[in-house]
């Protein structure tokens, strides 16, 4: 499932009862990982990191962020001013063919020309 369409399925309510779920989930995984993780299974656990990921969800709607813009720019963190150097409009060379940029999205980008519209990740291509 896209992130932006899981987000856009969550009603979040507010950020209090997020943040101290969020807190609640964070620290019931954190006790399954001190004791013993052979006793959880796959399932539980994906239970789990599902409540943390519900929550993160929620925060991000309330202020107005999406989560395609956290994961691209976390992904990017690494090189965290890169997607300032890129514009809509920019002329990119990707794979040997060269593209327009139509959108930044954290470290993705929508890049088209006249026979491919594509999405990648701004640290494959050159300038």
């Amino acid at each position: 499932m896209e992130l932006n369409k899981y987000q856009s399925l969550k009603k979040p309510k507010d950020k209090q009862h997020h943040i101290l779920h969020l807190m609640t989930s964070v620290g019931n995984i954190a006790d399954v990982y001190n004791n013993d993780t052979d006793k959880i299974g796959n399932e539980e656990l994906t239970v789990m990191l599902g409540d943390v990921l519900e929550d993160l969800t929620a925060l991000a709607t309330l202020n107005n962020i999406t989560l395609d813009t956290v994961a691209g720019i976390n992904i990017n963190s690494y090189q965290p001013n890169m997607h300032n150097l890129i514009d809509v409009g920019d002329t990119v060379t990707y794979e040997k063919e060269r593209y327009i940029v139509h959108d930044v999205i954290g470290n993705q980008l929508l890049i088209a020309n006249r026979d491919k519209d594509l999405v990648i990740d701004i640290n494959s291509l050159r300038r």
